[in-house]
């Protein structure tokens, strides 16, 4: 604004100069000078608007600047807030820790008294003894793996114990069923069959039975049936000459032989 005011000062003293000469100067050479002194007029004004431009710029970054400075004034209070509290919660932390020393030591020294061992001894027996829990427990688990591994081979064992006892049981009752002897429960002639009670194991259809009477062959049957204890058997009559088989005959089993 100084700047407006000295060329307002200058532009009235070349208008006091040219009254003052009257006739010295030309209108057109006042009015050349007007031109410059107006051009100058505008060169200043530019200035002085680029001038504000820069204040007002200046005056928003002291403003970011404020800002940024209240905002780190804020995290400092905060953290020495929370620095404060920090160091309270240690403090609290160390007193209870050297109270919690002081009945460490009071606990040591009634011990002593008594000649028992210390925290630190009985913490090493424990450990010691706790190592060797774990080692006998490894050694069970091991046993108890190597046990289940005989339990399973003598299973299968058993298993095949079995099942060649059970071979050895059918084909005892295959070859003994020869030398089975039984008496006939019952005949119905009309029908033409015997009934006869024994042991029916490994006797089947189609098997021969030879009837006796007093030792001496009498008859001949043939298995139609097996329940149980009973066998149903068909009575053959071309094996019967002159003879009729009775309740109380005494029979013979007989296999039927396998077909190869």
């Amino acid at each position: 604004m100084s700047k407006v005011f000295l060329i307002l000062a200058i532009v009235a003293a070349g208008a006091a100069a040219f009254v003052a000469n009257g006739n010295k100067a030309t209108f057109a050479e006042v009015h050349e000078s007007n031109k410059d002194l107006s051009a100058e007029i505008s060169q200043l004004k530019r200035d002085n608007s680029n001038e504000l431009v820069a204040i007002d710029d200046a005056n928003s970054e002291l403003a970011t600047a404020e800002n940024t400075r209240d905002e780190a004034q804020a995290r400092r209070d905060y953290s020495q807030s929370n620095l404060a509290d920090r160091t309270k919660a240690i403090n609290a932390r160390k007193s209870e820790l050297n109270r919690v020393n002081t009945e460490i030591q009071e606990v040591q020294t009634i011990l002593g008294r008594y000649n028992l061992p210390s925290p630190d001894a009985l913490n090493a027996s424990l450990e010691e003894e706790s190592a060797k829990q774990i080692e006998l427990q490894e050694q069970i688990d091991e046993q108890t793996i190597a046990v289940e591994g005989l339990r399973s081979e003598v299973n299968d064992k058993r298993g095949v114990l079995a099942n060649l006892r059970k071979t050895v049981a059918e084909r005892d009752a295959e070859f003994n069923v020869k030398t089975r002897r039984a008496t006939i429960q019952a005949v119905d002639p009309e029908w033409g069959f015997a009934i006869i009670r024994t042991n029916a194991a490994g006797i089947s259809a189609n098997d021969r039975v030879i009837v006796e009477r007093g030792g001496q062959r009498v008859g001949m049957l043939v298995v139609k049936t097996v329940e149980g204890s009973k066998v149903v058997a068909d009575v053959v009559p071309e094996a019967s000459v002159g003879v009729t088989v009775q309740p109380g005959d005494t029979v013979i089993f007989d296999k039927k032989k396998q077909e190869s």
